[in-house]
């Protein structure tokens, strides 16, 4: 058993009004982690692509069953692709922008199904794709902890 530290705050000032944003309880400093226990190892992958290069990530070859965190970055603006065996659905992620998700479980439909007072039935991603789109090279990586 492990501890995963999470931080993650933003903050923005525009025309006089100042939002803010952070992990963990309301009461929490921003420089507090938010601490999830993990039970595997964390597993990385980091890459290089030329423009308009993809990499793919067969999940089911990995030697754990999922994943608890995905954390993604990049040095150029990249495309993530996540696929669960039956659908898929990509975001556009900025330069050096960190993208996060916090389970290895998403509902995807095929058209707009708005939620209920039911709790959606996710599906275990099993490839994640990485695609470079820009004129240059880009280096990115991908962690996942279990």
């Amino acid at each position: 058993m492990a501890t995963l530290n999470v931080w993650n705050y933003f903050s923005v000032a525009a025309n006089g009004v100042e939002v803010t944003g952070k992990h963990g309880a309301a009461t929490d400093s921003p420089q507090t982690p938010l601490g999830v226990s993990v039970t595997g190892l964390p597993i990385q992958f980091a890459g290089q692509l030329a423009a308009m290069a993809t990499d793919s990530i067969d999940l089911s070859l990995l030697p754990n069953d999922g994943f608890d965190y995905l954390h993604f970055s990049a040095d150029v603006v990249m495309w993530l692709q996540l696929y669960n065996g039956v659908r898929s659905s990509a975001f556009k992620v900025a330069a050096e922008t960190p993208f996060v998700l916090p389970f290895n479980s998403m509902r995807f439909d095929s058209g707009y199904t708005p939620l209920t007072g039911t709790e959606p039935i996710g599906v275990a991603l099993s490839v994640i794709n990485v695609g470079n789109y820009t004129a240059g090279t880009g280096k990115y990586v991908l962690t996942l902890v279990d």
